[in-house]
């Protein structure tokens, strides 16, 4: 049966937390750290109280440390070593397993790339946003057939500065 095993919420020290030894995960240590300078430390730690190793934000407590965090908020859960290495594998694989609807993703990063911050800590850049775009208009991309609100009228049919061929965008 399912259930919910964080036993307490606390701002810890980050000396009393250890990076986990099994860790297979190899995040981007860069796009955390901007994220993390461009919208603070959001979210918490997840670590084991028996061990003090990280099962969940291991690389968020990296750039914490590179940052001269003196704390850093955890949620504490008390279980055995093999749970501990399956909350592990599980927190990264999940991850890695959701899909993005890219219609809404190139909404939304267009319309940040609009504001003073730009794209500056969502993990992406303009080049990013460039191929997504291209990616859902097909291979007639055009960047002049995006509306003010940055998406494709999907109703309006676009002619092909390259070939002039005619088409409605697929979306």
């Amino acid at each position: 049966m399912a259930r919910v095993i964080n036993q307490e919420f606390e701002q810890v020290a980050l000396n009393r937390l250890k990076l986990h030894p099994r860790n297979a995960n190899e995040g981007d240590f860069g796009a955390i750290q901007e994220s993390i300078e461009a919208n603070g430390f959001y979210g918490s730690i997840v670590a084991n109280k028996r061990t003090g190793h990280i099962l969940a934000g291991n690389h968020r407590y990296k750039v914490a440390q590179e940052l001269k965090f003196d704390t850093i908020p955890v949620f504490w859960v008390d279980v055995s070593d093999e749970e501990e290495i399956r909350i592990l594998l599980a927190d990264n694989r999940t991850t890695r397993l959701g899909t993005d609807d890219e219609s809404k993703l190139a909404e939304l990063l267009t319309e940040l790339a609009r504001t003073d911050k730009g794209l500056s800590g969502t993990g992406f850049d303009g080049d990013d946003l460039d191929r997504l775009l291209s990616d859902l208009a097909g291979p007639h991309f055009d960047p002049a057939t995006i509306d003010e609100q940055g998406r494709l009228d999907q109703k309006k049919p676009i002619t092909c500065p390259h070939c002039g061929e005619s088409f409605t965008p697929d979306t």
